[in-house]
């Protein structure tokens, strides 16, 4: 969903904020909002410190 040409995600929800997601730090471009690998107190993801999910997603 949010990625580069080659598919690869760079970032994701449990590691940047929304919005720069959206903006595309997902696929590698730079976002002029503060980056929370920077700030780790500013612009945390919804999801952060979810268990990861190697499954695809699926619930199982």
């Amino acid at each position: 969903m949010f990625g580069d040409e080659n598919d690869v995600a760079h970032r994701c929800l449990a590691c940047d904020s929304t919005f720069r997601v959206q903006n595309g730090s997902a696929a590698g471009l730079d976002v002029g909002h503060p980056d929370p690998a920077e700030n780790p107190n500013r612009n945390r993801g919804p999801r952060v410190g979810a268990p990861l999910r190697a499954d695809g997603g699926g619930d199982s």
